[in-house]
């Protein structure tokens, strides 16, 4: 699953687009969802493009593993926890982490949250960390 497109501004981050191009990146703190990167596509764009893998995912009945970049996972994160879109992009997603999302009844989800730990060099392993994201 590919991350966001930022156009003109791929491979940079917020604070860098933020010194590069002040009114911009006002716009798009104003409006982070529907605010299109230069050359690129906006997180409403995104949440189209996500559409037909959430609706794939949901029809399986064996585990599905979800490998993808911050953004993508901020969204599926935000849709299975019932988190308003608008605020998908200040979800943290922790690198080098596993959610682990399993159904409960009545539409909701459980997360166990692992965090990979590489304290014995050569030998990483997930620890189970107390709190997801909200």
């Amino acid at each position: 699953l590919n991350p966001i497109d930022k156009g003109i501004y791929e491979g940079k981050s917020l604070k860098e687009i933020s010194q590069e191009n002040p009114q911009f990146y006002q716009e798009f703190e104003e409006n982070r969802l529907h605010t299109r990167f230069p050359g690129g596509e906006s997180f409403c764009d995104l949440v189209g493009r996500l559409e037909p893998c959430l609706v794939e995912a949901e029809q399986q009945t064996a585990p599905v593993l979800i490998c993808s970049h911050t953004t993508v996972l901020q969204v599926l994160y935000a849709y299975y926890r019932q988190v308003p879109i608008e605020q998908a992009m200040r979800i943290k997603i922790e690198p080098h982490t596993v959610y682990e999302l399993s159904p409960l009844m009545g539409g909701m989800w459980n997360v166990a949250v692992y965090k990979l730990n590489t304290d014995k060099p050569g030998r990483p392993f997930l620890q189970e960390v107390a709190s997801p994201p909200s």
